[in-house]
């Protein structure tokens, strides 16, 4: 499997040759292991999203006529609504 923004953040840390490119370079890492962790929490709440709606069997709300006007706001709130 393909990682290459992990692959960049790490070739910067490994090239540095002061200091200050040292600094940089972790700063930089920092900043992209929080973009992945981000990306990686909002693909969560997808996969949980059809996970839940995968679940779901006769539910006269969910309609699959085009066009399809499902959304993630509006699956969230049909969750919420749907909790004991």
């Amino acid at each position: 499997m393909s990682t290459p923004i992990t692959d960049a953040a790490y070739d910067a840390v490994r090239s540095f040759t002061n200091e200050e490119q040292a600094v940089d370079a972790l700063m930089e890492m920092r900043e992209t292991s929080r973009k992945l962790e981000r990306e990686n929490a909002a693909l969560r709440e997808d996969k949980e999203r059809l996970d839940w709606l995968g679940s779901l069997k006769d539910q006269p709300w969910l309609c699959w006529e085009t066009p399809l006007r499902l959304n993630r706001q509006t699956l969230d709130a049909v969750r919420k609504e749907a909790q004991p």
